[in-house]
């Protein structure tokens, strides 16, 4: 009996255990994608004659 009391709580430690990591993995997904499209945005851009990446009007 103790055994597979042993078992089931192994398996939840488990399933917990694949959420956390499937949360950190999807937080990551996240970051990746916004740095990815702020750097697809700045990559637009040509650096000023004084050679600063400000954007400047006119």
């Amino acid at each position: 009996m103790q055994g597979q009391n042993h078992e089931r709580s192994r398996r939840r430690a488990q399933a917990e255990y694949d959420q956390e990591i499937a949360q950190r993995n999807r937080v990551q997904d996240m970051r990746r994608q916004e740095k990815d499209a702020t750097e697809a945005k700045f990559a637009s851009f040509e650096p000023c004659e004084r050679g600063c990446w400000t954007i400047h009007s006119g």
